[in-house]
């Protein structure tokens, strides 16, 4: 499945960045603060919108592929491959998928290499409900078999 930009998540990146803004200039009264979170704000909006929403920086995904024996390939711009394993707290909604994925015990700057999956119902919808199906049937590692005397009680 290739990863397209998507204008809906940056537009509402954008309006989340401006109601923080809003937040700052009210509830802030020192200017050198207001300045501080403003800065930052904006730097860490343009990075995610860069990111998340274009595609257009090298940690972006660039496609996301399942095979058919399982398991999660990730390609980003740079040309990467990565076959991550998903976390418990990815969240599967048919108008939004966000994955997360477990942090690897050999890699100190995982969360920079590793940005979260995020799409919205503005992809592909075939392949989108494709991979919704496979992250909610597919047996995957972090789920643990329920005992039936659990299950009696």
């Amino acid at each position: 499945m290739k990863l397209e930009a998507s204008w809906l998540l940056s537009a509402l990146l954008l309006i989340f960045a401006m109601a923080g803004l809003a937040i700052v200039v009210v509830y802030i009264a020192d200017w050198r603060v207001q300045l501080t979170m403003t800065a930052w704000l904006l730097a860490t909006t343009a990075y995610h919108v860069l990111r998340d929403g274009a595609h257009t920086l090298p940690s972006s995904w660039k496609q996301l592929h399942v095979p058919t024996q399982g398991g999660l390939q990730l390609i980003n711009r740079a040309g990467q491959v990565y076959s991550p394993k998903l976390a418990g707290s990815s969240w599967v909604h048919p108008w939004l998928t966000v994955l997360y994925f477990e942090k690897p015990t050999d890699d100190v700057w995982w969360h920079l290499s590793l940005p979260p999956v995020i799409l919205l119902a503005d992809a592909n919808a075939d392949d989108c409900r494709r991979l919704r199906m496979w992250l909610r049937w597919w047996r995957h590692s972090d789920v643990s078999q329920a005992d039936s005397s659990d299950l009696a009680t």
